[in-house]
Formats: structure tokens, C-alpha cells, sequence
């Protein structure tokens, strides 16, 4: 493996890693800064129990600037409308098949599965034929979610 960068790293802006002839390109920059972010936020319980603690009872994830807080957001209201509405294109691989939504409340989800581990990280039902609820649920990346579909069946 050989690492070619533009710039020396510690304010490189992009980096190349030659691995079996495929170039990866890499923004290092923004792989530290995305670091840095994830180490200085607050946990989900952490702003749900301040939000309680002064009194409010709206979270702010649905119409939040950031990023984590929005992501969390649509994610949970795409578990919601795959699910319960009939109209989603993807109901009839969720709904229409009997996978349901446990969840009660927006708030009960979110501090079930906390924010993504990072940028690529999207949700994933563990077992495929149970649905959204807790014991059941993680973050995983697109590779881990092919891996994890109904058309690959476990041998056993």
C-alpha cells in the first residue's frame, strides 16, 4: 500500500491510498473534522434529558441545522411512512409484509439507537423478517446491509 498526498497531512486537504491499482481518494480534513464533531456531541439521552429538565416539549430534530439531529429525524419518519403508509414505494416490502414500527414515540427510537456512527451509516434490521424495535435494530454501512437482506439467505 502506498499513500500519496497533495498536501502534508496535518492540513491535507486530499489524500490518495493506491491499494491493488484502485485509488481511494480520501478527504482528510473532513474525516478528522467529522472526528472531532462526534467527540464534542451531546448524546441523544443527554439533549432529551435537558430538553425535560428545562420544562420543553419539543426536540428540535425535525427542523434542526445539524446534520446528526436531522439525519435521525428522517430516518425515523421513513420507519414511519415505510411501514404505515400504503401510498410509500416501499411499502410493500415493509408494511404489506407485516413489518411494524414498536416504537411509540420519536423520542423512545432515537435513544434506543443513538446517532449513526458516522457518514455512511444508515439503519438496519438485525432479523429482516422482525421489525423496528429494540433488540433489533443497529447502524451499518451499505456492505453490511447487502450482507443482510432477504435474497442472502444464512446457511446453517
Amino acid at each position: 500500500m502506498t499513500i500519496q498526498s497533495n498536501t502534508v497531512f496535518q492540513s491535507a486537504s486530499v489524500a490518495s491510498i493506491k491499494i491493488d491499482s484502485d485509488i481511494i481518494f480520501a478527504d482528510v480534513r473532513n474525516l478528522f473534522a467529522d472526528y472531532n464533531a462526534r467527540k464534542a456531541r451531546k448524546s441523544v439521552n443527554q439533549i432529551f434529558d435537558e430538553m425535560h429538565a428545562a420544562g420543553k416539549t419539543r426536540h428540535g430534530f425535525s427542523t434542526s441545522t445539524d446534520t446528526e439531529q436531522a439525519s435521525l429525524w428522517n430516518c425515523w419518519k421513513n420507519i414511519c411512512n415505510r411501514t404505515s403508509n400504503p401510498n410509500h414505494p416501499r411499502y410493500k416490502d415493509y408494511g404489506a409484509r407485516g413489518i411494524q414500527n414498536h416504537f411509540k414515540s420519536f423520542e423512545e427510537f432515537a435513544r434506543c439507537v443513538e446517532f449513526r456512527p458516522g457518514v455512511g451509516y444508515s439503519i438496519d434490521r438485525i432479523d429482516n423478517e422482525k421489525g423496528y424495535e429494540p433488540g433489533n435494530l443497529r447502524w451499518s454501512t451499505i456492505v453490511e446491509q447487502n450482507n443482510n437482506t432477504r435474497r442472502n439467505k444464512k446457511a446453517h
